[in-house]
């Protein structure tokens, strides 16, 4: 945990292109998939100041995000989130082959 916490959250690691995993090189350019990246406006742990700059870090030319009005927890949990997260990502997930 320790670990995790210094290189993701102190040192920036993998945004850096500085994390090792399984002895390579985390490199978030190499990912070509499509990205939809889902995250709570209100997260008080990821603020979506830290999630909406994986636009830029990735290579993907089918990126979409969804911006949810929701914290951490809420995003999951929530009524509004169970009616609009799940249908939004499986929208998603059935408009690609």
């Amino acid at each position: 945990f320790r670990e995790f916490v210094g290189d993701l959250f102190q040192r920036n690691a993998l945004v850096r292109g500085e994390l090792v995993l399984d002895g390579r090189i985390v490199d978030l350019s190499d990912i070509r998939c499509p990205v939809f990246n889902v995250y709570a406006r209100n997260d008080h742990l990821v603020p979506a100041s830290a999630s909406r700059p994986l636009a830029d870090h990735v290579a993907s030319s089918d990126y979409s995000e969804l911006e949810f009005d929701g914290g951490h927890i809420g995003i999951y949990v929530s009524r509004s989130a169970q009616q609009k997260v799940p249908p939004a990502i499986a929208g998603w997930l059935k408009a690609r082959p």
